[in-house]
């Protein structure tokens, strides 16, 4: 009977045993499945990081090129449109010294042309203004009747007002001769009949207008300090 027992007792720790051995070695092989999942894993997520890297780096690189397209595009059209305004100010700037040198031609053309029809003119003062008169026909007849002259007609004649008195005429004859002719002879109005009154000298510039309305002034001046002076434009001496 104790055989028995004893034997069935060694035929159970033996089973235990050979359990344990088996619990173990499934521990060892879960340990080393355990090991080769995390392993797997690893080298997954290393596989995903540098697949998710490398797709980023190519999405940044055709987003900074295509932004880089863009800017390089945006920049040329803002260098071509600084160039056409820069060609647009350059001709409008020489559209602005052209104009400004046309006319400084034609300011110097018409003074030279001035200069030109002044020496043909002669002015009158003291002729009486009539209304209707035809101041041409009225010139003539002061140089035909006044100044003993026929050969000589004016081409033109025009009367400037003036607050006191009749105002001047200004006569246009057609060559300078003429002109020398007629001052020559104003000397003859004094004893015309119907022009002692009037005087004639020549058409003058700015500059001898000024100088000539120094002349009175000084004149006057010595006539207020006692000294005999006399100077009148239209002298017929």
């Amino acid at each position: 009977m104790n055989d028995l027992v004893e034997n069935r007792d060694t035929g159970l720790r033996n089973e235990i045993l050979n359990l344990t051995r088996m619990v173990q070695r499934l521990s060892g092989n879960l340990d080393l499945l355990t090991d080769n999942i995390y392993s797997r894993m690893d080298i997954l997520e290393n596989f995903l990081e540098n697949k998710l890297v490398h797709k980023m780096a190519v999405v940044i690189d055709k987003r900074m090129n295509t932004e880089m397209k863009n800017l390089r595009k945006e920049c040329d059209d803002k260098i071509q449109d600084l160039k056409r305004d820069f060609r647009q100010d350059i001709a409008d700037i020489e559209a602005k010294f052209n104009s400004i040198s046309d006319v400084t031609q034609n300011n110097v053309h018409s003074v030279v042309s001035n200069d030109n029809k002044r020496d043909c003119n002669f002015v009158i003062k003291g002729l009486p203004f009539h209304d209707g008169e035809n101041l041409n026909s009225k010139v003539n007849s002061l140089m035909s009747e006044g100044l003993g002259i026929n050969s000589i007609t004016v081409l033109n004649t025009f009367r400037k007002s003036s607050d006191v008195g009749d105002g001047i005429v200004i006569a246009t004859l057609q060559a300078t001769e003429e002109r020398k002719i007629i001052l020559n002879a104003k000397r003859k109005l004094k004893d015309a009949q119907n022009y002692g009154k009037v005087f004639i000298y020549k058409d003058q510039t700015n500059e001898e207008r000024s100088m000539s309305s120094n002349l009175k002034t000084i004149v006057n001046v010595l006539q207020e300090n006692g000294c005999y002076a006399s100077w009148r434009p239209g002298s017929r001496k």
